[in-house]
């Protein structure tokens, strides 16, 4: 999806009354040195990076949860059923996922991610997308990138970049 379909069909999510005010986790990536695969192989190679890994990100949740780009190098996920510790686990998977397809396509890309739910850290689905998008930015700072860091939480886990 992209960042209009993606708050779309995220709001119709949120106003679905089989879902009510079920909690919601959004999860938050960006990729680490992805600037460096445009200038050193080109557009087109970095169009191409980013559709596989729309596709890898896709192919590792479930159907009823929803992955757009949001922007540039960044990707946002809606976890319906699942709590911050599964997201966690989630996030970790999705960067080894990402170190293997990095290998094998001589890419070097690492994901830092923030992870945030709906409706503990706001009452709105703007709102914890903004308190995400900081945590993962607050990673990138303390690990230099691959680290995964919930709001609210001081320190980043994840893999190594």
């Amino acid at each position: 999806l992209n960042r209009r379909a993606l708050y779309e069909r995220a709001e119709r999510l949120l106003g679905d009354p089989a879902t009510g005010r079920a909690p919601l986790v959004i999860l938050f990536a960006d990729l680490d040195r992805f600037k460096a695969v445009n200038d050193n192989h080109g557009h087109h190679v970095g169009d191409r990076v980013l559709a596989d890994i729309g596709r890898l990100f896709a192919g590792s949740v479930r159907d009823t949860d929803l992955v757009a780009r949001y922007g540039g190098d960044e990707f946002l996920l809606i976890l319906r059923d699942t709590n911050l510790a599964e997201a966690a686990s989630l996030a970790e998977r999705l960067q080894k996922a990402l170190a293997d397809w990095s290998r094998r396509e001589s890419v070097d890309l690492s994901p830092s991610v923030g992870l945030g739910q709906y409706p503990d850290h706001g009452a709105d689905l703007k709102t914890v997308i903004e308190r995400v998008d900081q945590a993962m930015y607050r990673s990138k700072l303390a690990r230099g990138g691959g680290g995964i860091l919930q709001v609210g939480q001081a320190t980043p886990t994840g893999a190594a970049p």
